[in-house]
């Protein structure tokens, strides 16, 4: 399995930075698109030449394609097969283009993830499994899986996490496991799936876990009681007993 320091230095071979090739590689796993201001907040830097040069840089080479949105707000899109090649993710859903609304669910789950620095995610579907199935034993079937068909051959693919929403590990002094925080977007219009969907599929994996931490990420500031009814509905449902821990508003909506 490929690690983050060795997808760094593939980049840098292609002329990145150190700095640069660390936050393309997070967002070629977590999104496949970025704004200059996540590379700047990722940096910890106000708006300047670092930003800018990157974002020209990746354009030139070819790795990245630009667009404008709303606002004219530029956003890129890591979408080259030499790019993913080089980080040795060459069949990376996230290379594909997607409609507005996906795309925003990429950005905001690139910004949960500037959001974590502390916390050490898993960036693929293959660490996502390794680390659930082999390292914790949970068996695959567990796993939220979809199973593609091949339109030519009829032969059948099954992928895990195909959501792609962040998933991270923290370990916890005095405890036999380490802590796991699922992440779930709404970006407010269609929210593919929704919320009720996502906890159904994701079921089995949080009962054999025993505990785990779900993050709500949206952008508007109304709707978190919805949530929460919703929550402990699928906990009623699970057979749960014990209540979820809720963060005050002003901590959720941060």
């Amino acid at each position: 399995m490929t690690t983050g320091d060795e997808r760094i230095a593939r980049l840098e071979e292609l002329g990145y930075t150190e700095r640069e090739a660390a936050f393309l590689v997070l967002a070629a796993l977590h999104s496949g698109y970025f704004l200059r201001r996540q590379y700047r907040e990722f940096l910890g830097m106000s708006p300047g030449h670092a930003d800018a040069t990157l974002a020209e840089k990746v354009v030139a080479k070819g790795h990245a394609q630009a667009f404008s949105s709303l606002g004219k707000t530029l956003v890129y899109h890591l979408c080259t097969r030499p790019f993913y090649n080089a980080i040795d993710e060459p069949d990376n859903r996230h290379r594909r283009a997607r409609p507005p609304f996906a795309v925003k669910v990429k950005l905001m789950a690139l910004d949960y993830v500037l959001a974590e620095p502390g916390r050490s995610f898993l960036a693929t579907e293959e660490e996502k499994v390794a680390f659930f199935a082999g390292k914790l034993g949970v068996p695959n079937e567990k796993l939220p899986a979809k199973v593609y068909r091949s339109r030519t051959s009829g032969s059948t693919t099954r992928r895990y996490f195909v959501d792609k929403f962040p998933i991270s590990v923290d370990g916890v002094p005095g405890r036999d496991r380490a802590v796991v925080s699922f992440c779930y977007v709404d970006e407010g219009v269609i929210a593919t799936p929704s919320l009720e969907t996502y906890l159904r599929e994701y079921a089995d994996l949080f009962r054999s876990l025993g505990s785990v931490r779900v993050v709500y990420v949206t952008t508007r500031s109304m709707g978190f009681a919805w949530v929460e009814r919703a929550f402990r509905r699928f906990l009623d449902r699970s057979g749960q007993s014990a209540a979820p821990r809720c963060h005050p508003p002003e901590r959720l909506l941060a």
